[in-house]
């Protein structure tokens, strides 16, 4: 036996390790008969965000208001820009409770600069105003650009789909089609 076989403490030991007998506690915990009452049915858990919805600047500032309503005093203002997110756990979840009324996403880059209800109104209202000025097609789309340009190059089968995740195309649908480079 080595120097670092001691130091080892998963080595085996050169002692022979006698085999234990069942105590009198496991053997009546073996006479215990348990029954587990399982549920009936597993309800799938539904998503947290609902469908993204066109709002008017009304309704949005209203959208705004109700989330924010069980989280903050909305009522004692009329002014947005007075009521502040100042703790971060209370923004988040004034964000989140919008998120899952009305479906908008905020991006990332985007929770940094909100620290009012006004942020949050004008954040939304700017990503509502650019994505309805992106276009339909996939023009202006990398890949879409070379495709095009390369369309006699290539074979018959080979096509560009562009997956757009507000478009509502899910990967079911994605993997279903027997098109190459989804």
């Amino acid at each position: 036996r080595g120097f670092l076989s001691r130091l080892n403490p998963f080595a085996k030991s050169t002692a022979a390790v006698e085999p234990t007998q069942p105590t009198e506690a496991a053997k009546a915990t073996e006479d215990l008969k348990v029954e587990i009452e399982e549920e009936e049915e597993e309800q799938p858990v539904p998503s947290w965000k609902n469908e993204r919805q066109s709002l008017t600047p009304e309704q949005l500032e209203e959208s705004i208001r109700s989330a924010a309503a069980p989280f903050v005093d909305t009522a004692s203002t009329f002014h947005l820009n007075k009521i502040e997110l100042i703790d971060p756990k209370i923004k988040f979840q004034v964000l989140k409770a919008y998120v899952v009324s009305t479906g908008h996403e905020i991006p990332n880059k985007d929770l940094a600069s909100i620290h009012t209800l006004r942020d949050l109104y004008s954040t939304v209202q700017r990503l509502d105003q650019e994505a309805r000025a992106l276009p339909e097609n996939p023009k202006g789309h990398v890949v879409a650009e070379w495709f095009d340009k390369n369309k006699t190059n290539l074979p018959p089968n080979m096509v560009f789909i562009p997956y757009k995740k507000s478009k509502g195309i899910k990967v079911e649908d994605r993997k279903s089609t027997n098109k190459r480079f989804l």
